[in-house]
């Protein structure tokens, strides 16, 4: 887009909006309470700062890319708990990145404004917030993975060009970068597999099936050189078995399963529309898959990915809320795709077309079907979700009318753009509320814990710890140094129990945190937990008598 573009005054507004998402994450981040998980990644980063190897010397199974990374953080800001806020402030640079991807993805497929309103729409999903103002590998893999679209289908687009192949390389190389972040992007790849299997099979790309075959070979050759990289480090280290069975073989046995219907519910509260409006995007951008337009210009590869990426849900044993962050962008670039293709419509010239009998009955129909399929859908989430907004479960529903009926006169000015802008003012509204309302989190007693084993523990003391993480800087007095339901389940009887009490004898480990998951141990931990240990004064912290 170009200056003169970005300072149309409902750009400016979006810009804004979007920017002040981003801002208010600032405060949030400092006093919303801290997940597990963040302090188990700033734990693995600390270990490898102090020269252990993931896997060989303690047990991770998430690829190590965010692990290194953060390991930088040490030397700038030492063992303290400002590392925490360190690395949140990080996650907020990590996010940025995203949602500006997300525009450029949007821009490439579909145009400016659907990418415009597909990062103010991302900006405002909460499952979204939640999930990206934490410390977690999933974000540095978002971006890889939104870069791996954007350069895949550049390629594509510019497959005349004499070096077409280096997008195709770029690619590649991306998705062997986000494969290293978190292992999830494994499913994104099986998307990836698909549209690669689709543009040679389908003559429409341009691409003919021996330069698809060459094209495809560059791709997965290029993804393979983070992987041979990670594990020429890993071999070098006689870590090489632990990467590959920490990371690929556990998780793919792992014993505790559930559903995902929870999140999706959860998904569905929080941004009824967005969620309504996304997956109407995904159907239209399938149904134009007859165009040769939209195979020509690559726009199958998200369409193709996002499918996969669903389905991966019902796959994955264990689908959290950090794996919906590689699709959730794209239902963002669909929902957005639904608005720039609404605002560009002349209402005048609709109303001429229907009364003379122009549009295809095809088209007439399918439109009809999808705006009733879409109100249907949208009167029964709101119906579900029920949004709460100024105490009232009634005021987004009104607020929201409101602007669309003060939208259509601005439509029949051929002002469509703006009028899209209002609508979308009252889709964010309530995931807006929503944003403010985790202003009033508090993390006190987290960061209280974690001073408190800092106070009374020295550099080299050690730590037992359930799934609190409140001894993360600190070393662990386990191999298995989270033992969560899902992690004891993986373990025998032998490694729950007696494995643990050699541990803990053998380095004359000083704290236990005597969490739920340390009370779920055998009773024999339990009894030698008894004899050695009192408790502190200070929570379930004890410390060696």
């Amino acid at each position: 887009m170009t200056i003169r573009g970005w300072l149309r005054p409902y750009s400016v507004v979006i810009f804004l909006l979007i920017l002040t998402a981003l801002i208010l994450r600032i405060p949030i981040l400092k006093v919303r309470g801290f997940d597990p998980d963040e302090f188990q990644h700033l734990h693995g980063a600390r270990q490898i700062y102090h020269g252990d190897i993931p896997y060989r010397d303690y047990f991770e199974h998430h690829t190590p890319f965010l692990h290194f990374v953060l390991t930088g953080l040490y030397p700038i800001f030492g063992e303290e708990i400002r590392i925490l806020f360190a690395a949140r402030a990080l996650m907020l640079v990590f996010t940025a990145i995203i949602v500006y991807l997300t525009y450029v993805l949007g821009k490439t497929l579909y145009g400016t404004d659907t990418g415009l309103f597909a990062a103010l729409f991302l900006s405002y999903v909460i499952m979204f917030l939640e999930k990206t103002l934490e410390i977690r590998p999933d974000l540095p893999a978002v971006i890889f993975w939104l870069a791996t679209l954007i350069f895949i289908v550049k390629g594509i687009q510019r497959r005349t060009a004499a070096r077409s192949w280096r997008w195709f390389m770029l690619s590649g190389l991306m998705m062997g970068m986000a494969i290293m972040s978190t292992q999830k992007a494994l499913f994104a790849l099986g998307g990836m597999l698909l549209a690669l299997a689709w543009m040679f099979f389908d003559p429409r790309t341009g691409i003919s099936w021996k330069r698809s075959l060459r094209l495809s070979a560059i791709f997965l050759g290029a993804m393979m050189v983070p992987a041979i990289l990670t594990c020429g480090f890993f071999l070098i280290n006689d870590g090489l078995w632990q990467f590959i069975n920490c990371n690929f073989i556990m998780n793919s046995r792992w014993k505790v399963k559930f559903w995902p219907y929870n999140y999706i519910r959860q998904l569905l509260r929080q941004n009824p529309f967005f969620s309504v409006i996304g997956i109407l995007g995904l159907v239209v951008s399938t149904f134009w898959f007859h165009k040769r337009g939209d195979i020509s210009s690559g726009r199958f590869v998200p369409v193709l990915c996002t499918y996969v990426l669903i389905a991966g849900l019902f796959i994955m044993p264990v689908p959290y809320r950090q794996y919906y962050q590689l699709f959730l962008p794209l239902l963002a670039i669909f929902c957005g795709l639904i608005f720039s293709k609404i605002s560009v419509v002349n209402i005048r010239r609709l109303i001429s077309d229907l009364a003379h009998g122009k549009p295809r009955p095809v088209y007439v129909a399918f439109t009809l079907i999808a705006i009733n399929l879409t109100i249907a859908g949208l009167l029964y989430i709101l119906s579900y979700s029920k949004p709460i907004v100024l105490n009232s479960r009634a005021i987004y529903l009104i607020f929201w009318i409101a602007l669309t009926v003060l939208a259509l006169p601005i439509f029949i000015l051929n002002k469509g753009k703006y009028a899209m802008l209002l609508i979308s003012i009252g889709f964010i509204a309530y995931p807006f509320q929503q944003t403010v309302k985790q202003l009033s989190a508090n993390n006190s007693g987290q960061l209280g814990n974690v001073q408190y084993i800092m106070d009374i523990t020295t550099e080299d003391d050690t730590v037992l710890d359930g799934w609190s993480g409140y001894g993360f800087l600190r070393k662990h007095a386990y191999y298995y140094y989270f033992l969560h339901p899902e992690m004891r389940a993986m373990l025998s009887e032998k490694e729950r129990s007696d494995d643990i009490i050699e541990g803990l004898a053998k380095q004359r480990t000083k704290v236990i945190i005597y969490d739920s998951s340390i009370k779920a141990l055998p009773e024999k931990v339990q009894k030698y937990i008894s004899a050695n240990y009192v408790k502190s004064g200070h929570g379930n912290i004890y410390v060696r008598k």
